[in-house]
């Protein structure tokens, strides 16, 4: 019974380790994205409005993953 109890609590362990892996990689495709579509695919000057538009949405996608972090931190 106890190498259960010790087998579920490292599962435990073991899926908070890959959420926040998880979320770090996520921030990090996040900002490259928001350096490297505006400027490389959308580098044209009839696709310029379409860069603020991707940067907005971008910063929304970045602001919901924030709050899905932070959700747990209860003060």
């Amino acid at each position: 019974m106890e190498k259960l109890i010790y087998f579920l609590f490292e599962l435990v362990v073991i899926r908070r380790k890959m959420k926040s892996w998880l979320v770090i990689t996520c921030f990090i495709a996040l900002l490259l994205l928001a350096y490297l579509f505006p400027y490389t695919i959308l580098r044209s000057p009839e696709l310029t409005w379409f860069t603020y538009l991707f940067w907005c949405i971008d910063a929304l996608v970045a602001i919901a993953l924030m709050f899905y972090v932070m959700r747990s931190w209860r003060v």
